[in-house]
């Protein structure tokens, strides 16, 4: 999972609409363009998710972090 994936799952998980177990094979099923919808939403949110790197690179093809 990439950053940004972490920060959806995190962010789904912290709205109580998903479990730890079940949220990765929901973010992982989303389409690029749903995945930046929720992370600007999560990005905005005063939910307590600290997005450190929130620049959504990995969304627009500059995927530096493959592996994080």
């Amino acid at each position: 999972m990439t950053n940004t994936d972490k920060i959806v799952a995190a962010f789904l998980v912290s709205l109580g609409l998903f479990s730890a177990a079940n949220v990765t094979k929901y973010v992982l099923s989303l389409s690029g363009n749903e995945k930046e919808s929720l992370f600007s939403v999560a990005k905005m949110s005063n939910s307590n998710i600290i997005v450190c790197d929130g620049s959504g690179d990995i969304l627009r093809g500059n995927n530096n972090n493959k592996n994080a």
